[in-house]
């Protein structure tokens, strides 16, 4: 009579362990994909809000005397502050009635584009529901040092730049606050 002959425990307990071993190694890799998609759709919404923020703000003049430049006919008298309500983006980068007003417009833009995408909006880093993609902070009106900001260089050759900066905050492993700024930039040539 002949004696069959199988696997040894050995044998069979280091084959289950070689493929366990390479199932959570796909299993990770899987989730560490999966995040990364995340992150990289994220991005993208954000961009796109940035872009169009951007968008609005590229609808403004430069300046309020660039207003008086292009209507020459209806002649302003700059030397009268009276008649510099206009906005312009020159506004961003000094504190008045304007400013408030252009900011608040672009928190509405904000507000509208990131419950499109998914995010939450909060007035500060540290308030409110972040949700299941974390959320975005509102432009502050009376800070002009805050994260959240817009900024627009001008040079004398008629090219400006506007950059935005998107505070992002999101909950990380063990519950804990985080956050990153997201610059979205374009230069226009007046």
């Amino acid at each position: 009579m002949k004696k069959l002959k199988g696997f040894s425990i050995m044998e069979v307990v280091l084959s289950v362990s070689i493929i366990a071993l390479i199932l959570a190694t796909l299993g990770l890799s899987f989730l560490a994909t999966q995040r990364l998609r995340l992150n990289a759709e994220i991005n993208s919404e954000i961009q796109k809000c940035g872009e169009t923020i951007i968008d609005y703000l590229f609808t403004l003049p430069p300046n309020d005397s660039y207003i008086q430049s292009v209507n020459q006919d209806d002649a302003i008298d700059l030397t009268n502050t009276n008649n510099l309500n206009v906005i312009s983006l020159n506004d961003l980068s000094t504190a008045n009635n304007n400013r408030i007003s252009i900011i608040e417009i672009l928190n509405g833009i904000l507000t509208s584009c990131s419950n499109s995408s998914g995010f939450q909006v909060v007035p500060n880093n540290t308030a409110g529901n972040l949700g299941r993609k974390g959320a975005l902070v509102l432009f502050d009106q009376n800070n002009p040092t805050s994260p959240i900001n817009s900024r627009v260089i001008f040079n004398n050759q008629g090219l400006y730049t506007v950059t935005i900066e998107l505070y992002y905050v999101w909950r990380g492993n063990g519950n804990i606050r985080r956050g990153r700024i997201i610059r979205v930039s374009r230069i226009l040539l007046q």
